[in-house]
């Protein structure tokens, strides 16, 4: 990594200062007649966070979020998720008995969990005791109670495939994959919207022919239906009275001088 996280000040209300190696400034070596240029890293200052009650932080592997957790022995765990980007808190969260962070290995996902020690076995342990796996994000992925967790360990992943270069490639290139990927889902969006029109099209076509196969059916046997209903036509709308009743909501007002 290239960042690093200095708490400083007061312990109850420490102070966390973040820095930055990958600023560069370009140096000269000259070595016999030759002179050749080369980078020298430069340890960056890039934001101060204040009035925070953290003891604890953790880089998540893929970089760029950290966790800033506050733990207090035996009570709850409460932590923030910052990116380190925009200097922001994506989330806030707690969890009650928690004295666990782990990140997995691909960044994605963060586990708080209680844990009790093997040496403790014969401790009593409590029905809230487990583990919850939230996003990078803060969004919760998964609660599962369980009493007595005695560990909690992610599963290795192999070594990427793809180069750190090879990702610098993709980054640049994004804007351009997100006006493909944009016009790709617009276009998969109106394919189902036809697919849906169809079916309702289908639906309404088979309804009508039902509607006039049935109007056909019945409509010889109208003058005896008014006939045994005393001269009753209940398709005429004259012996219906129909009232139309208008309701206005005001939604909002605003008064100009």
């Amino acid at each position: 990594g290239d960042r690093l996280v200095i708490l400083h000040g007061e312990p109850r209300s420490p102070s966390m200062s973040f820095y930055s190696m990958s600023g560069s400034k370009p140096t000269a070596v000259v070595a016999g007649k030759g002179t050749a240029a080369s980078a020298r890293h430069e340890l960056t200052h890039l934001f101060t966070r204040t009035g925070n009650q953290y003891n604890d932080v953790m880089w998540s592997p893929a970089g760029g979020v950290v966790a800033l957790a506050m733990f207090a022995p035996g009570d709850t765990c409460m932590f923030d998720l910052l990116d380190i980007e925009t200097n922001t808190v994506m989330a806030s969260r707690r969890h009650d008995r928690c004295n666990r962070l782990l990140w997995d290995p691909s960044g994605r996902y963060l586990a708080s969990c209680t844990t009790t020690e093997l040496r403790n076995i014969n401790a009593k342990g409590h029905v809230e005791d487990g583990f919850n796996i939230y996003t990078f994000q803060g969004g919760l992925a998964c609660q599962v109670k369980r009493e007595k967790l005695f560990q909690f360990s992610w599963r290795p992943r192999p070594k990427e495939l793809v180069t750190s270069e090879m990702k610098k490639k993709v980054m640049k290139k994004l804007p351009h994959y997100i006006k493909i990927f944009d016009n790709d889902d617009k276009k998969r969006k109106t394919e189902l919207m036809r697919e849906v029109e169809a079916v309702r099209l289908k639906q309404a076509e088979e309804f009508f022919g039902w509607l006039h196969r049935n109007r056909a059916a019945v409509g010889p046997l109208k003058a005896r239906r008014v006939a045994q209903r005393g001269g009753y036509d209940s398709d005429d709308d004259k012996n219906y009275k129909i009232e139309v009743t208008v309701e206005e909501t005001v939604l909002s007002s605003r008064d100009q001088i």
